[in-house]
C-alpha cells in the first residue's frame, strides 16, 4: 500500500505543521549530539563522543581477554615504550628518569623497564680492584707452607686414650643405674676404633696427606681466579646472544623497554602517560605512542573526511544541477539525516570510535543518493508533483534504502566489536538520511514553489 504519495499530499498542505516539526526534531537531536552547557557528568551535557577504546578494533577472543586480566592483576600495560640509548652510561641515566615520571598524583608511570644496564654491573672498576686484593691475598696464602702436620701415632694415641676414657664413662653410668648411658658409650668407641683401624691402613687420609690435597686445591683455585681475562670488566658483548639480541640493536645502539601501569588500549589514560614520556623524551617511541598518533590524527582525519565529502557533493550537485535551490533542497536531507543520527546515537548510547568513525563519510554517500533521485524525477514532472514524485520514486528509495541497511546490518550480527559497531551506525544512518529525505525534501521544495509563487 502506498504511504509515501498521501504523506507528501500531507506536507505539501500543512507545511507550517511540518516545518514545526522538523525544526524542533533537529534543534533536539543537535542537543543531544553536541551536548549543551550543564553540571559537570549530566547526561544532556555529554553528547555523542569518540571513544578512544583501541579493544573495539580487536575480536573478543581468550587472548585479549588474557591481557586485560594482566594489565589489572600485575598493572603491567600489555605494550612497551622504546628508547634508543648510545652506550651503557645514558641507558642508566634514562633508567633512572624513567622511573623518578609520576602521574597528578604522584603515582610512578612506570611498572617495569628492561635494558642491558640491567645486565651489566656498574662501578666494575672498583669491583676489580677488590678482585685483585682477593687474588693477592689467595698468591700468599697459597705461597705459605702448611704447618707441620702431627706425628700420625700421636694422633692413633690420643684417639685410642679418647675411647679408653669413653669405655670406663659408660661402665661409671652402669654402675650408677644409668642404664643407657653403656650402649651409648660402647657405640661411641667402636666408632673410634673404625676411625684408628683406617688411619693404620690408608695413609693417603694422613694429616699430611690432607694438608696436600688442600694446597693443590687453593693453587688450582688461585689460577683460575688470576688468569688474565678475570681482570677485564664484563661487557655488553659479554651477555649470552639470548639476552643481547633483546636489548643490543644491529648498529650496536642499546634498547629500553618501559612498561607503563596504564591501559595502552584506553585512549585518555594512554594520551595522558605518553604526553608525559615525550615531554621527558621527545624521541620517545613504542605501541603506545603509535596508538595515541593514530587515535589523535582518526579525530582530526575523521572531520577532514566529513568536510571534503561535503564540498565534492556539493561541487558535484551544482555541476548536475546547475541550480543553486535545487542544490540546496536535495543537501538539506542528507545533512538532516545525519544530524538526526547523531540525536538517535546519543539516545541508543553509541559513541564513535576507531572502527565505525568510517561510518560518517559512508552515510554521506550513500544518503545523497536519496535526494538526487527524488530532485532528479521532480524535474522531470515539474512544479506540484510533490506527491507524484514521492509516490513514484519514493518507493525506490525505500527499496534501496532497505536492501543498504541489510547488507551493512549483517555486520551487526559479528563477534568483532568494531565490525558490531560500523553495521549498527551505518543502518542508523541510512534510515534517518531516509526519513529526512521523505520529510523534509518534500517540505523544502513545497517551501520554495510557496516563495516563487509569492
Amino acid at each position: 500500500r502506498d504511504f509515501l504519495g498521501p504523506l507528501g499530499r500531507h506536507i505539501e498542505t500543512h507545511p507550517r505543521r511540518w516545518t514545526v516539526a522538523v525544526v524542533g526534531l533537529t534543534v533536539g537531536s543537535l542537543i543531544l549530539g553536541l551536548g549543551i552547557p550543564g553540571p559537570s557528568g549530566s547526561w544532556w551535557t555529554r553528547g555523542v563522543q569518540f571513544d578512544g577504546n583501541l579493544l573495539v578494533a580487536q575480536p573478543d577472543t581468550p587472548v585479549h581477554r588474557v591481557q586485560a586480566e594482566i594489565t589489572d592483576r600485575f598493572g603491567m600495560g600489555g605494550e612497551s615504550f622504546y628508547l634508543s640509548t648510545a652506550d651503557l652510561s645514558e641507558s642508566r641515566v634514562a633508567t633512572e628518569r624513567l622511573v623518578s615520571l609520576t602521574d597528578d598524583a604522584g603515582d610512578p608511570l612506570i611498572s617495569r623497564i628492561v635494558s642491558a644496564a640491567d645486565f651489566v654491573p656498574p662501578d666494575q672498576g672498583a669491583r676489580i680492584a677488590r678482585d685483585q686484593e682477593i687474588r693477592a691475598r689467595l698468591h700468599v696464602i697459597a705461597d705459605t707452607p702448611p704447618p707441620t702436620p702431627t706425628d700420625p701415632p700421636a694422633i692413633a694415641g690420643a684417639l685410642e686414650r679418647l675411647r679408653l676414657d669413653i669405655l670406663e664413662i659408660g661402665d661409671l653410668g652402669f654402675l650408677s643405674g644409668l642404664e643407657t648411658l653403656p650402649p651409648v658409650a660402647d657405640s661411641l668407641a667402636m666408632e673410634l676404633q673404625e676411625i684408628l683401624a683406617k688411619l693404620e691402613e690408608t695413609p693417603e687420609t694422613s694429616p699430611e696427606a690432607i694438608d696436600r690435597a688442600f694446597v693443590d686445591a687453593l693453587d688450582a683455585r688461585r689460577k683460575a681466579l688470576t688468569a688474565p681475562e678475570q681482570a677485564l670488566g664484563f661487557g655488553v658483548d659479554d651477555l649470552p646472544p639470548v639476552v643481547r639480541d633483546q636489548v643490543v640493536g644491529r648498529t650496536g645502539r642499546l634498547l629500553v623497554s618501559a612498561y607503563g601501569h596504564h591501559e595502552t588500549y584506553d585512549d585518555e589514560q594512554n594520551q595522558a602517560v605518553t604526553a608525559r614520556m615525550r615531554d621527558a623524551f621527545p624521541h620517545i617511541t613504542g605501541i603506545p605512542v603509535l596508538f595515541a598518533d593514530l587515535l589523535a590524527l582518526s579525530r582530526t582525519e575523521a572531520v577532514s573526511a566529513v568536510r571534503l565529502a561535503c564540498f565534492l557533493v556539493v561541487l558535484a550537485l551544482l555541476w548536475d544541477l546547475r541550480n543553486v535551490r535545487h542544490t540546496v533542497a536535495t543537501m538539506i536531507p542528507v545533512v538532516l539525516g545525519v544530524t538526526w543520527t547523531l540525536g538517535a546515537m546519543r539516545l541508543l548510547g553509541f559513541d564513535f570510535d576507531f572502527a565505525n568513525v568510517i561510518a560518517a563519510p559512508l552515510v554521506l554517500g550513500i544518503g545523497i543518493d536519496d535526494g538526487i533521485h527524488m530532485m532528479h524525477r521532480y524535474r522531470e514532472e515539474g512544479r506540484g508533483s510533490v506527491a507524484r514524485v514521492m509516490s513514484l520514486t519514493g518507493r525506490a528509495v525505500l527499496l534501496t534504502s532497505l536492501t543498504t541497511a541489510v547488507g551493512f546490518g549483517v555486520f551487526g550480527l559479528a563477534h568483532h566489536d568494531g565490525l558490531q559497531s560500523l553495521g549498527q551506525l551505518v543502518v542508523l544512518g541510512v534510515i534517518g538520511c531516509f526519513f529526512a529525505t521523505i520529510i523534509a525534501w518534500p517540505l523544502a521544495v513545497t517551501l520554495a514553489e510557496g516563495r516563487e509563487r509569492a
